[in-house]
Protein backbone atom coordinates (compact mmCIF):
# COMPACT_ATOMS: atom_id res chain seq x y z
CA UNK A 1 0.00 0.00 0.00
CA UNK A 2 2.95 2.32 0.66
CA UNK A 3 3.99 2.11 -2.62
CA UNK A 4 0.72 3.53 -4.00
CA UNK A 5 0.25 0.53 -7.01
CA UNK A 6 -3.01 -0.64 -5.90
CA UNK A 7 -2.87 -1.66 -9.47
CA UNK A 8 -0.10 -4.57 -8.30
CA UNK A 9 -2.89 -5.85 -5.61
CA UNK A 10 -6.13 -5.64 -7.88
CA UNK A 11 -3.79 -7.64 -10.77
CA UNK A 12 -2.66 -9.90 -7.92
CA UNK A 13 1.08 -9.22 -8.94
CA UNK A 14 1.90 -7.89 -5.77
CA UNK A 15 2.52 -8.61 -2.37
CA UNK A 16 0.78 -6.60 0.71
CA UNK A 17 3.45 -5.70 3.14
CA UNK A 18 3.33 -3.21 5.48
CA UNK A 19 6.72 -0.75 6.36
CA UNK A 20 7.63 -2.51 9.42
CA UNK A 21 10.40 -5.08 9.88
CA UNK A 22 8.12 -7.81 10.57
CA UNK A 23 5.93 -7.58 7.57
CA UNK A 24 8.44 -7.10 5.23
CA UNK A 25 9.73 -10.45 6.82
CA UNK A 26 6.89 -12.03 6.44
CA UNK A 27 6.39 -11.12 3.03
CA UNK A 28 9.48 -12.20 2.04
CA UNK A 29 9.03 -15.28 3.37
CA UNK A 30 5.75 -16.17 1.66
CA UNK A 31 7.67 -15.60 -1.86
CA UNK A 32 10.35 -17.79 -1.07
CA UNK A 33 7.49 -20.44 0.41
CA UNK A 34 5.79 -19.81 -3.20
CA UNK A 35 6.06 -22.48 -5.91
CA UNK A 36 8.11 -21.15 -9.05
CA UNK A 37 5.04 -21.65 -11.39
CA UNK A 38 2.77 -19.37 -9.03
CA UNK A 39 5.91 -16.66 -9.21
CA UNK A 40 6.05 -16.85 -12.91
CA UNK A 41 2.42 -15.99 -13.55
CA UNK A 42 2.67 -13.62 -11.05
CA UNK A 43 5.60 -11.36 -12.80
CA UNK A 44 3.49 -12.53 -16.19
CA UNK A 45 0.69 -10.39 -14.12
CA UNK A 46 2.85 -7.91 -13.10
CA UNK A 47 4.04 -7.45 -17.26
CA UNK A 48 1.05 -7.59 -18.26
CA UNK A 49 0.02 -4.60 -15.98
CA UNK A 50 2.85 -2.55 -16.80
CA UNK A 51 2.62 -2.83 -20.40
CA UNK A 52 -1.46 -1.72 -20.17
CA UNK A 53 -0.82 1.13 -17.72
CA UNK A 54 2.68 2.42 -17.62
CA UNK A 55 4.28 2.43 -20.55
CA UNK A 56 5.31 6.03 -22.60
CA UNK A 57 2.50 5.36 -25.50
CA UNK A 58 -0.26 4.87 -22.44
CA UNK A 59 0.82 7.74 -20.12
CA UNK A 60 1.35 10.11 -23.37
CA UNK A 61 -2.26 8.99 -24.54
CA UNK A 62 -3.85 9.53 -20.88
CA UNK A 63 -2.00 13.07 -20.69
CA UNK A 64 -3.96 13.90 -23.98
CA UNK A 65 -7.36 12.98 -23.16
CA UNK A 66 -6.31 14.89 -19.93
CA UNK A 67 -5.44 17.89 -21.43
CA UNK A 68 -8.39 17.84 -23.92
CA UNK A 69 -11.13 17.18 -20.79
CA UNK A 70 -9.02 20.05 -18.82
CA UNK A 71 -9.49 22.32 -22.06
CA UNK A 72 -12.74 21.73 -23.20
CA UNK A 73 -13.98 21.94 -19.86
CA UNK A 74 -14.82 19.57 -17.35
CA UNK A 75 -18.22 20.41 -17.40
CA UNK A 76 -18.82 20.05 -20.93
CA UNK A 77 -16.83 16.36 -21.88
CA UNK A 78 -16.95 13.51 -19.32
CA UNK A 79 -13.93 12.73 -17.14
CA UNK A 80 -11.09 10.20 -18.05
CA UNK A 81 -11.86 7.19 -15.82
CA UNK A 82 -7.88 7.47 -14.82
CA UNK A 83 -9.29 10.98 -13.22
CA UNK A 84 -9.99 10.45 -9.48
CA UNK A 85 -12.78 13.01 -8.24
CA UNK A 86 -11.69 14.76 -4.66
Amino acid sequence: DYCNLPEGFDADAAVRIETDVESMSQGFQALMETPNEELIQMACRGLALVKDRFTWPKIAEQMSQLYTWVTKGSRDTERPDFVQSV
